[in-house]
């Protein structure tokens, strides 16, 4: 496992500003990998998503587990650019993704690349999958904050046109977060289904938390990129000839479904206990 906490690119305003970096174990520049690029949340920054999160661990362990293609992991600074309400999307498109084809050796094709984020990140996550939706060939929805206007209504044929294209949305929530997220993400995902765009939807047993996000990023990777055996062949030189790829999209395996049976207790006992502290008290009164 090898590690750049702090790589550093001019953004779009000229300033310096900070990357988080995963190479996989015996990164060879001979090779080409895959990239994931990672959004954080409200408050975060590019750290979070490899100290709070362990990207960098989860990466290794499907990698050494043959779960997952040899990829590059990239995470953003989404708190300088004020997420969906200022250049976030511009400054990653035009700028952190340009530094990272020129100085490691990724592949340039969309169908290797991947954005996911969570919270006010997936947000930015679901405006790439407006604006430039065929710049990632997957996304992965964790938690978003803000619809973004995604409402049937704000959607243009063209962005409707495109979400068939890519080829796996993820989209997750936790079963514990709130109502408005819980009703945003399965928005989402009925537009997307609506659209005939391939999607899936997972609840989380958790709330608005790490544990989750944890579980969603793995999850996502595991069951839902690019195989270990696929081997990437475009080179991330824009002036090279692309060969057309036949077979780019994995296949999507069968994820776990959500054990509800333990919630379902804790959530009934905990009902009974206060119903009993209710009767009590209300007793004492009379």
């Amino acid at each position: 496992m090898f590690i750049i906490y702090r790589g550093w690119y001019n953004n779009i305003d000229g300033s310096s500003q900070p990357l988080g970096i995963y190479l996989p174990h015996d990164y060879d520049t001979n090779k080409t990998y895959k990239t994931i690029y990672l959004a954080h949340g409200g408050g975060g920054n590019d750290v979070e998503w490899m100290n709070i999160a362990s990207a960098n661990n989860i990466m290794d362990n499907l990698i050494a587990d043959g779960e997952v293609a040899d990829a590059i992991v990239v995470t953003k600074d989404n708190t300088y650019f004020n997420f969906e309400k200022g250049d976030s999307l511009k400054n990653l498109t035009e700028c952190i993704m340009l530094y990272i084809e020129k100085n490691y050796s990724v592949s340039a094709n969309p169908q290797d690349k991947v954005l996911a984020g969570l919270s006010s990140g997936a947000t930015v996550t679901v405006q790439a999958m407006f604006y430039s939706n065929e710049t990632f060939g997957y996304y992965g929805v964790f938690s978003p904050s803000r619809t973004l206007d995604f409402v049937e209504e704000t959607l243009t044929l063209e962005m409707v046109a495109a979400f068939p294209k890519v080829s796996q949305y993820y989209v997750s929530v936790g079963i514990f977060d709130t109502f408005v997220r819980r009703n945003v993400n399965v928005q989402i995902n009925e537009e997307l289904i609506k659209a005939g765009a391939n999607v899936v939807f997972e609840w989380k047993n958790g709330a608005h938390d790490w544990g989750v996000w944890r579980s969603q990023f793995s999850e996502f990777v595991k069951d839902y990129l690019w195989d270990r055996e696929t081997v990437v062949s475009t080179p991330s030189n824009p002036d090279a000839d692309v060969a057309p790829q036949s077979n780019s999209t994995a296949a999507v395996k069968t994820s776990d479904s959500v054990d509800m049976t333990g919630l379902l207790i804790i959530s009934g006992l905990s009902l009974l206990g206060i119903s009993i502290q209710y009767y009590y008290r209300h007793r004492k009164t009379h």
